[in-house]
């Protein structure tokens, strides 16, 4: 239920952000309970952080200052940062009903709490979402299809519009996140790894020791191991691989 920033070299946590001893109000921090998705935003300056039970919010590292949140609901399992600032939640299959789309909120710098969100998309099963700055696309994934979204004005709002939908090789698709200096995703699901071409369209699956349902990965320079989380209690873990 922490959020954490640990030297990869050292093992030392390095930083902690504990959402129940945050500004966020006591009424709203049972939905700042588990944790599930954390991204260093802003030259890492920030991290975008998502929560199980129904909470997404923007933290400063410096001081912890929550920046912005609000409450999709849904099991959010990422969150990502568009062009403008403003915020895409990818909210999986959930037993209040309110999953399975994509949730689109505006960041307003004079108001930390963002109530109703200014877009809903279906998005069966959604896991993850990746901004691609090149091609100007958001990246979901729904079970086993991979979807892209263009952003622009519509009826003088800010809107997502589906754009192309490819079949993935395989099922249950989790994690969805950029491989470091590679036009690349890396792409988990159920039964294994893959990176995905952006510009081939096309899936070449990743051999390593351990591939099965993976829900997150990301990888850095060649001094740095590709990190994996890789569940061992139930559907969570307490290690990274």
């Amino acid at each position: 239920d922490k959020a954490v920033v640990i030297n990869v070299s050292t093992g030392e946590r390095i930083w902690e952000w504990d959402p129940q001893k945050s500004a966020i109000p006591d009424s709203k921090k049972p939905q700042f309970t588990l944790l599930d998705g954390i991204k260093p935003i802003y030259n890492c300056k920030y991290l975008l952080i998502t929560a199980t039970r129904g909470g997404v919010a923007i933290v400063r590292m410096n001081d912890s200052k929550v920046m912005f949140y609000a409450l999709p609901m849904g099991y959010p399992h990422s969150a990502e940062v568009l062009p403008d600032g403003n915020v895409v939640v990818a909210c999986s299959d959930a037993p209040d009903k309110l999953g399975n789309k994509l949730k689109l909120y505006e960041v307003d710098t004079t108001q930390v709490y963002s109530k109703e969100p200014i877009g809903e998309y279906d998005n069966f099963y959604a896991h993850n979402a990746v901004w691609d700055k090149e091609n100007l696309l958001l990246w979901t994934t729904a079970d086993d299809k991979l979807f892209s979204w263009t952003y622009e004005k519509k009826d003088d709002k800010m809107t997502l519009i589906p754009h192309e939908t490819l079949a993935l090789p395989d099922k249950t698709a989790h994690d969805l996140f950029p491989v470091y200096g590679e036009k690349k995703l890396w792409l988990t699901t159920a039964s294994a790894v893959y990176k995905f071409d952006v510009s081939k369209k096309t899936f070449t699956k990743f051999i390593g020791a351990v591939t099965k349902n993976i829900k997150s990965i990301t990888s850095g320079p060649n001094e740095y191991p590709i990190i994996l989380l890789s569940p061992n209690q139930n559907y969570w873990s307490d290690r990274l691989i």
